[in-house]
Formats: C-alpha cells, sequence, structure tokens
C-alpha cells in the first residue's frame, strides 16, 4: 500500500510530500523548509528516507533538503527532472556512474 503524508510548509506555503512505497522505500519530494518536520515525520512512523526528488530546483522546494540528508548515513539518493537543469549538469550527470543524482526522465 502506497502511503502519503502531505505538508504546507514555510512562508510561502509549499506543498511537500512524505511517500512509503509497497516495497517500503521512503522518499520526501519537494522537502520544502522545514526538514525536521519531514524527518520527525518518518521516524515517528519507523521509515527511512532513501529518496529526495525534486519537480524542480527552486529555492521554496529544496529548503529542507540538507537538515533531512544531514540526519542520514548513508545518504539519500536525489531525483531532479532534467528540464529543471542546465544542460552542462545533465551531461555531466549522465556521464557520472558514480553519482548520486538520478535525471528522472519523462517516461519514467
Amino acid at each position: 500500500m502506497l502511503e502519503v503524508i502531505s505538508f504546507t510548509l514555510g512562508p510561502v506555503s509549499t506543498n511537500a510530500y512524505l511517500l512509503q512505497t509497497l516495497k517500503q522505500r521512503s522518499r520526501s519530494d519537494d522537502p520544502a523548509w522545514d526538514g525536521r518536520t519531514i524527518l520527525k515525520a518518518a521516524q515517528d512512523r519507523g521509515w527511512r528516507i532513501g529518496h529526495l526528488w525534486y519537480t524542480h530546483a527552486h529555492f521554496d522546494h529544496i529548503g529542507g533538503a540538507a537538515e533531512i540528508a544531514d540526519a542520514l548515513n548513508p545518504l539519500p539518493l536525489v531525483a531532479l527532472h532534467p528540464m529543471t537543469m542546465s544542460s552542462g549538469a545533465r551531461a555531466a550527470a549522465d556521464r557520472s556512474s558514480a553519482s548520486t543524482l538520478t535525471l528522472v526522465r519523462a517516461d519514467d
């Protein structure tokens, strides 16, 4: 069963989400502003956030990511839609086998 917890965070009321998948994998989508709130919600449920997904990289969608990542070991994988990246960053991520950045394709 897919579980979704929604949050409205920060001064511009950004929507953020915490998801637990059927395979017991947790991720935070657009971890806005207060990462501690998202992290606590995951911990209260016994979930470990393994991925941070961003719809785009505006300040209000990534503001809580550092607080979440700093609390996790190993670091979570990061997914960013390739249309939000510069062409140079896309090319570097595509070439890097060690990169933790996952390019989310439109057909994924």
